[in-house]
């Protein structure tokens, strides 16, 4: 007696799920390139001492990374009523660098001694906040 097998079916079958898996890993692939599978930047990180008075605030980088002033977004609000006196960039010098122990100074506040400001320093490339502080006028 002989036995007959029919494979007939199998290189098909076999065929099918090897062009599913590649297509699967080529997708994968231009997944990784399209959407890029990178450690994502860091803004600087520093830190920074506030001061302010009725006509300037005043910013001291007292350690860590040196900031880029051109890639800053400094914003100064009013804390009680949230309206911006200055920003969402204003000029520090936006020209060089704030490195630790040197002070950048933004004149004409006019705001009253005993004010509350908000100060936000956003790193623009990053879209990551450095710092984001309240401050009292003295």
């Amino acid at each position: 007696m002989r036995h007959i097998k029919n494979e007939e079916a199998v290189s098909p079958v076999l065929g099918v799920i090897l062009m599913v898996a590649i297509t699967v890993i080529v997708a994968t692939i231009i997944a990784v390139f399209m959407f890029g599978v990178g450690e994502p930047d860091e803004a600087p990180q520093a830190k920074l001492k506030f001061t302010a008075n009725a006509t300037d605030v005043s910013i001291k980088h007292e350690g860590g990374d040196a900031l880029l002033l051109r890639e800053c977004l400094i914003t100064i609000t009013d804390a009680d009523d949230l309206t911006t006196i200055h920003g969402p960039n204003i000029a520090l010098g936006t020209t060089g660098s704030l490195t630790p122990g040197n002070r950048i100074v933004h004149p004409s506040l006019n705001q009253s001694t005993g004010d509350i400001i908000e100060i936000m320093i956003m790193d623009e490339p990053t879209g990551q906040l450095i710092a984001n502080v309240q401050v009292v006028v003295k």
